[in-house]
């Protein structure tokens, strides 16, 4: 449909299918994150595992000490993040209205509800990636260290 002025643009259709959208995109992206984070974390303590009786004490220590630490902040968050995520679905199921009228009031009370839950993970967030991504990324950094060390200092 065009007019003189040019083609009538339907700002409520676009809204949506752009919120959709960015949902897609995000949702893939996570998932994509959480499967190589995982498999990184899985291939960290196999080669540590596979590899500690070649490697110093102190060099192994540290570095299971620091990936460690990155697990544990990215696992407590990924729980809150689901807990939050969980709790915020079955509030949604639960007071959908059944009568057309009372919807935009339900609607604005569960975004409320839904901001008010998640600026605080969002911010968390802030905090927990950094700690997580650098003492992961130091572990792996010793344990490296520990193996060209080793191969050097070979017999």
């Amino acid at each position: 449909m065009s007019s003189a002025a040019g083609p009538v643009l339907d700002y409520s259709r676009m809204l949506k299918e752009l919120t959709e959208f960015q949902n897609t995109f995000f949702d893939k992206a996570s998932t994509y994150t959480k499967v190589i984070i995982g498999l990184g974390y899985g291939a960290f303590f196999t080669a540590w595992s596979g590899t500690k009786s070649h490697l110093a004490p102190r060099s192994l220590l540290w570095s299971a000490l620091l990936v460690t630490t990155s697990l544990v902040f990215f696992v407590a968050f990924e729980i809150s993040q689901t807990l939050i995520i969980s709790y915020l679905g079955i509030r949604f199921a639960q007071t959908m209205p059944e009568s057309a009228q009372d919807i935009l009031r339900e609607l604005e009370t569960f975004r409320s509800l839904s901001r008010s839950l998640t600026q605080p993970l969002m911010k968390a967030w802030v905090v927990v990636f950094p700690i997580s991504a650098l003492s992961g990324l130091a572990g792996a950094a010793v344990l490296i260290a520990a193996f060209v060390h080793s191969i050097l200092h070979l017999p």
